[in-house]
């Protein structure tokens, strides 16, 4: 769905006995060599106001095996206020039968997680991906069980993941993106965060410290203060260095004016 507001895709009927109706069965899809393709993918900031409810993303007809898509169930890319689930009722969303609307069933997917990986990307059962995806709703759906919530169909990697577009710099998202998949599979975070070669000694030091004393967020919090006063210092300096500058320019710009009012009055009173 690109620059497309207010669709529903599937049913916000409740789902009863065998008939299913207006359920989609969105399974099998994507190609693992492909990043972003799986099986319902919401892109642009013009996608906005979109419901997905009442469908198995990822499953057989019934739920309860599966299919799943190679790469996400459902990615939000850069698209804000989508709703995926239910709790809708009439007066408060788009359902106006009065019925809560349907549960996803969003399990099994991420089937190319190996591939994904070596791609650099990472994949989830609901993706919500980059700095403009706000106001999104993700509420009373199944994910990575089946039909009955009962059975565990679990996605190959994350359930529910928020990532990309947060820091606004691109090598920092990238490896932010190359530090989780190495720490979902076991990888020190020192370790990963040494591997990206973006982060500086001093802040690989107190990660270290931090895992072996058990206090990593102390320690990335006393290299953020560091950090902090380091930049507050490097603008007091600079600064300090812009005052003298300032004062010239400003000195040249109001003796500019002066010359410019008086001149006219010396050269007449030369003429007279």
């Amino acid at each position: 769905v690109v620059a497309s507001s207010s669709n529903l895709i599937g049913t916000t009927q409740p789902v009863a006995g065998s008939s299913q109706p207006g359920r989609n069965i969105i399974s099998g899809n994507g190609d693992e060599n492909t990043p972003r393709t799986g099986g319902i993918h919401l892109l642009g900031s013009q996608t906005t106001a979109n419901l997905i409810a009442g469908n198995y993303v990822g499953t057989n007809v019934n739920g309860n095996v599966a299919i799943g898509n190679k790469q996400d169930g459902i990615l939000v890319e850069g698209a804000p206020n989508n709703t995926i689930g239910g709790l809708i009722r009439d007066g408060q969303g788009r359902d106006s039968s009065g019925y809560d609307a349907p549960r996803n069933v969003i399990s099994g997917n991420n089937q190319a997680a190996s591939t994904i990986k070596t791609l650099g990307y990472a994949s989830a059962g609901v993706h919500i991906l980059g700095a403009g995806a706000t106001g999104n709703v993700v509420a009373g759906n199944f994910l990575g069980l089946d039909v009955t919530g009962g059975v565990a169909l679990p996605n190959r990697q994350d359930g529910v993941l928020l990532n990309g577009g947060a820091s606004g710099n691109s090598v920092y998202e990238a490896a932010t993106l190359k530090i989780q998949q190495e720490v979902s599979t076991g990888t020190s975070l020192t370790a990963a965060m040494t591997n990206t070669n973006v982060f500086p000694s001093m802040v690989l030091q107190m990660c270290s410290i931090g895992e072996e004393s058990g206090s990593i967020d102390q320690m990335q919090g006393k290299a953020a203060d560091f950090y902090e006063a380091e930049v507050d210092d490097m603008v007091a300096g600079l600064s300090s260095l812009m005052e003298p500058i300032i004062i010239v320019l400003l000195g040249t710009i109001i003796g500019g004016i002066v010359v410019s009012m008086y001149l006219p009055i010396f050269k007449l009173g030369s003429v007279v």
